[in-house]
């Protein structure tokens, strides 16, 4: 049921999202990274989300994905490869917190050189957090935990 949660929000944050390598909304030259300055993180997201070919270069793979299995009250720790890797489009519009069916929000909270990218079902058990860290003032995502149940 886990692997189908995350199946479906993966699916959710993919819909109508761009994946060519030329974003028109965020600047190539807005994202260099200085010796004295970190890259911002939400140039980089805006990048990040609309271009898979940016995308994949900014995953630490393996990707590490925790999922809770139900039944074993345990968490399930999977490896992604990059081979294996699906474009996430994190695509987001306020009014999906009030759709009909698998309403969500979708909050970022930074924490100085890590960031959680938190969706939360409102009232159907989607609970999935996605961790970003700087490296090398640089974002990477390097983890997701799906405990939707």
């Amino acid at each position: 049921m886990n692997r189908l949660s995350f199946i479906l929000i993966s699916l959710l944050l993919g819909c109508g999202t761009r994946t060519d390598s030329t974003s028109d909304s965020v600047d190539s030259a807005s994202l260099a990274v200085t010796a004295d300055r970190a890259e911002n993180f939400d140039v980089f997201f805006e990048k990040f989300k609309n271009d898979s070919s940016f995308q994949i270069t900014r995953v630490k793979f393996p990707w590490t994905l925790v999922t809770w299995e139900p039944g074993t009250d345990a968490a399930s720790k999977q490896l992604i490869n990059q081979k294996d890797w699906k474009h996430l489009g994190f695509y987001y519009e306020a009014g999906y917190a009030t759709r009909q069916i698998d309403a969500y929000t979708q909050q970022v909270k930074s924490y100085g050189d890590t960031v959680k990218l938190e969706l939360r079902g409102v009232d159907n058990g989607i609970m999935t957090d996605y961790e970003f860290a700087m490296d090398n003032r640089k974002w990477f995502l390097v983890s997701a935990k799906d405990y939707s149940n």
